[in-house]
């Protein structure tokens, strides 16, 4: 009869997986953009095919709806740019070729040096 030797668990001791925590924040952070952009539109306080005479009145007619405009479009900066960068990581291993063509036409239309 042979005898088994019991060998203790091996343990783990590299770094924490992160992948379930940053696909959460992607989750959360992909429609957040969008729908910034869309209750922005919403409140909007003037049509934007109005004219620049237009325009002024009714933003000094509607300073709180400006207000939230403003705030709305801050988020909506500040959370479509990673949102388009977490969508990249998530689609590059499936069509490398086409995240890149994406990112790198999303890279040049939103540049401010754009020409």
């Amino acid at each position: 009869m042979t005898a088994v030797e019991a060998r203790p668990p091996a343990t783990r001791s590299g770094p924490a997986d992160l992948r379930r925590t940053s696909r959460l924040v992607a989750a959360l952070l992909l429609p957040l953009g969008p729908a910034a952009v869309a209750v922005l539109r919403f409140v909007l306080p003037y049509f934007t095919t109005d004219d620049p005479a237009t325009i002024v009145r009714s933003v000094a007619a509607h300073p709180g709806q400006q207000s939230l405009v403003l705030w709305l479009a801050f988020v909506a900066v500040l959370t479509l740019v990673p949102a388009v960068l977490g969508v990249a990581r998530l689609t590059r291993r499936r069509a490398p070729r086409l995240t890149a063509a994406a990112c790198s036409w999303r890279s040049r239309a939103t540049s401010p040096w754009a020409g």
